[in-house]
């Protein structure tokens, strides 16, 4: 049917379609660009300053066989670890330090780590960005233009992704529960759980989950 068409319109839906692709790539580029330009938390822990803080991070990311590339962000009331370019990234609240022992962080990061270092959690990471993406707010031109073309595509996304986290969380906590039953010490870890608990006793707002 398009052979039948005049050359005139053929060279105009070819530009048209050309100019359309350009324009998603562009807006999926900037999109991947801005979701990468956001910040690491402002108060990093140095080595120099809390050495023994960094040692146990050390042994937890040793036993799971993650990277040596270590920072240390102070958090709220949770242990935390992420993925940052080449840095494992660790937050640790001031009420986490203060109530564990060493041992009991070490599980808990053992927990943590083995949630980063996950297939489950990796992919769970990257269908997150994909979510986030369409949510973030600009100014530029391709970016909103791809949204504009993509909306009904991305609100099918969002609706399976929510119900995917329903489902993979559980399974993710798991998991990371048997890294430590493996390879960390399962008491120790289930004392620092209940200290957790009766912390949570405590909070008017629930603490995220280890």
């Amino acid at each position: 049917e398009f052979e039948k068409l005049p050359k005139p319109v053929l060279t105009i839906i070819g530009v048209a379609s050309i100019a359309l692709s350009f324009s998603l790539l562009m807006g999926l580029f900037d999109m991947w660009g801005e979701k990468g330009k956001q910040p690491l938390p402002e108060n990093e822990l140095l080595e120099k300053d809390y050495p023994k803080l960094f040692e146990i991070v050390k042994e937890a990311a040793s036993i799971v066989g993650a990277g040596k590339n270590i920072r240390i962000f102070l958090g709220y009331n949770n242990v935390g670890v992420f993925k940052y370019g080449k840095y494992d990234c660790i937050l640790v609240g001031d009420i986490p330090m203060n109530i564990l022992t060493k041992e009991e962080m070490k599980q808990t990061l053992i927990h943590e780590f083995a949630h980063v270092y996950n297939e489950n959690t990796l992919l769970t990471n990257k269908l997150s960005i994909a979510s986030d993406i369409w949510q973030t707010e600009t100014d530029n031109k391709f970016l909103s233009f791809t949204r504009t073309l993509m909306r009904i595509p991305a609100f099918f996304f969002h609706r399976e992704f929510f119900f995917y986290t329903l489902c993979a969380k559980r399974v993710q906590e798991i998991e990371a529960d048997n890294i430590v039953k493996k390879l960390g010490d399962r008491q120790v870890y289930i004392n620092s759980l209940a200290k957790h608990a009766a912390l949570s006793l405590f909070e008017e707002t629930p603490c995220p989950e280890w």
